[in-house]
């Protein structure tokens, strides 16, 4: 888990392509969870595929050797603490080649899951 925040400027990054799909997404998070969530994730050594940083309503999900965004999960305030409703996955298909939904809301959570939250996933 990373000590500090962190934030955009910490590694080259890419904007989310014009070509994304938006999906709807039903997931509750704790006040907790989003604490270690906004915390995210810089990586340390080279096996270390992802760059995730939470930036207002927002997590964005970028590939670290690439830089470009595959995921940003929108993010608001609910009784039970968060809620992530809104998934864009990046389509340019000379950036990231996979084009099925239902994966691509699985891979999210697995990613929060796994590499934020510390859970077996």
């Amino acid at each position: 888990m990373n000590a500090q925040t962190t934030t955009r400027d910490q590694w080259k990054l890419h904007k989310m392509p014009k070509p994304y799909v938006t999906l709807p997404i039903d997931r509750t998070f704790s006040a907790r969870e989003m604490e270690k969530i906004k915390l995210g994730f810089r990586p340390r050594d080279m096996e270390d595929r992802w760059f995730i940083f939470c930036e207002k309503d927002c997590l964005y999900i970028h590939r670290s050797w690439t830089g470009y965004c595959i995921y940003v999960v929108r993010l608001r305030e609910c009784d039970n603490g968060f809620i992530a409703w809104e998934l864009r996955a990046n389509r340019n298909p000379k950036q990231y080649g996979v084009s099925d939904d239902l994966y691509d809301a699985q891979m999210v959570f697995w990613v929060i899951d796994f590499i934020l939250l510390g859970r077996d996933a």
